[in-house]
């Protein structure tokens, strides 16, 4: 097109000789104390309620000290995303300057990287702690490695073997208590300190949690019907028998659902019903 007798063969040996003389160069990433959390989800086998499941845990990793910590729910929506957050700065006692991520569908609408365009929900969340959120580009899981590293950590430490546990309750205690013996205990080949001592800088460093965690605001109206329960999600909760035949607002949380009656709160559900399917318990009272 441009006028000039050349083969492709002859580009192809020319890219090919750049290429040996330009080799693709990585450094390794340097995080200063309480800078970073890396998130990311991972899937782990559990029985709980004597029932095998496959449970979403939401792991995060403080880069700059290698500290991890899990929380398991139920499934990867928005609202155990945005929980997650909230339990991981309030065990933390602060918030990173930063929070790192691959594109992860309930964080980015569209896109990746620094074009990615955030959902809302998410927007709130990082708003109201005041951390900058950072996308990692495609296939590119170095941008994150200590996230990614901590699923397999913590698959170790609190899955393997596979844990039996009551409930959701019982089971983010043992998680918790594997990933703070970890962090109490391991020392990290080529860092100056144990976990445990960098852990504590990173908590020094965080910016100060606000002052009431964020109201996720998920709420839906209910009609009560005759039997005495609402219906969401195809699972049945009961309410007092006054309430029938009026609108109800039900508020969600991952482990338990509220049914609020002109900004009282009258009831409150575990949401583990709906979890088990069909062959699951009824409503729960």
């Amino acid at each position: 097109q441009e006028g000039i007798a050349i083969a492709e063969s002859t580009v192809r040996q020319y890219v090919r000789e750049l290429r040996q003389t330009h080799p693709e160069i990585f450094i390794p990433l340097a995080h200063d104390p309480g800078e970073a959390m890396q998130v990311d989800w991972g899937d782990m086998p559990a029985v709980i309620g004597g029932l095998r499941l496959v449970v979403s845990l939401f792991c995060v990793a403080m880069p700059h000290s290698g500290a991890v910590m899990g929380y398991p729910y139920p499934d990867k929506s928005m609202l155990c995303f945005l929980d997650g957050h909230i339990r991981a700065f309030d065990l933390l006692g602060g918030v990173p300057k930063f929070c790192v991520y691959d594109n992860l569908r309930t964080a980015v609408i569209s896109d990746y990287g620094k074009k990615a365009v955030k959902n809302p929900q998410f927007m709130r969340l990082e708003a109201h702690y005041a951390f900058q959120s950072v996308f990692c580009n495609i296939a590119a899981g170095w941008e994150k490695s200590a996230a990614e590293n901590a699923v397999a950590i913590i698959r170790r430490i609190a899955f393997t073997p596979m844990p039996h546990v009551a409930d959701f309750a019982e089971l983010q205690e043992h998680v918790t208590n594997k990933c703070l013996q970890y962090i109490n205990n391991h020392h990290i080949r080529n860092h100056p300190a144990a976990i445990k001592e960098e852990f504590a800088a990173d908590r020094a460093a965080l910016l100060p949690l606000p002052a009431m965690p964020l109201d996720t605001g998920f709420t839906v109206p209910a009609l009560v019907h005759p039997d005495l329960t609402v219906r969401y999600d195809n699972t049945r909760y009961s309410v007092p028998p006054e309430l029938v035949g009026k609108q109800v607002t039900l508020k969600l949380a991952p482990f338990h659902l509220s049914v609020f009656h002109n900004g009282v709160e009258v009831y409150r559900h575990r949401r583990d019903a709906g979890w088990w399917g069909s062959s699951g318990p009824g409503p729960r009272r």
